[in-house]
């Protein structure tokens, strides 16, 4: 009997002497299987399974071996009838028989292309966050701040929140690689870790040159402009 349909039954592990009151006899109960829902046929799901010896054809049966082969029936030490249609062999589960690279997976993501688009949407904000105080900065530089000592100060401003952001970046990462990894993390973590420094180089350098563009002759057009 299917787990689940003797759980919904009150039947948890089987005793011996368990009968099933049908409404002819007891059925005697030998045990409870496992049928999980993932991906197999969902045909032995909420079924109960007995013997039995029927001289007739059968719909269908059920072959388990391994590795695969060409063509099933020919481990079967029945004969198949040819006047009942043409058979046909087919995967009991259909996903979790399927051939699976984990490392040709790994390396098809598209890796380079997220980090460079990490990089340039880094880029797009940190021009835009100077951009929206560029009124500020101009006017450092009217009260006599030199240009290096301003886009030393900005750089400073965004380490300051940029080493704490990537820290927990970096060890969500971490985290992420080692769950139900069985392979060693360092390749999992090192393909997140590489767009955080992307994003975070990008983010700097771009602050530091878009600073280091703001004019103090551009002051007036900066205050209209705000």
């Amino acid at each position: 009997m299917d787990a689940e349909l003797g759980a919904s039954l009150g039947i948890g592990r089987v005793p011996a002497g368990t009968y099933l009151a049908t409404g002819a006899e007891q059925v005697p109960i030998a045990g409870t299987f496992e049928h999980p829902d993932d991906g197999r046929d969902a045909t032995l799901s909420g079924a109960a399974l007995g013997i039995a010896a029927d001289q007739n054809a059968f719909d269908s049966c059920w072959v388990r071996f391994w590795p695969p082969a060409g063509n099933p029936l020919e481990l079967l030490s029945i004969p198949v009838t040819a006047n009942h249609g043409a058979s046909e062999a087919v995967q009991w589960n259909s996903s979790l028989g399927r051939i699976f690279n984990p490392p040709e997976a790994f390396h098809a993501l598209p890796l380079t292309e997220l980090t460079i688009a990490a990089a340039a949407i880094s880029a797009v904000l940190a021009l835009t966050s100077v951009r929206l105080r560029r009124l500020e900065l101009a006017s450092a530089r009217h009260i006599g701040v030199t240009g290096p000592d301003l886009v030393g100060v900005t750089l400073a401003e965004t380490t300051i929140w940029l080493v704490p952001a990537c820290v927990i970046a970096l060890s969500t990462f971490a985290f992420l690689a080692a769950w139900q990894n069985p392979d060693p993390l360092l390749a999992a973590w090192f393909a997140g870790a590489r767009v955080v420094g992307a994003a975070a180089a990008a983010w700097w350098i771009t602050a530091g040159i878009a600073t280091a563009l703001i004019r103090e002759a551009h002051l007036v057009r900066y205050f209209q402009q705000r």
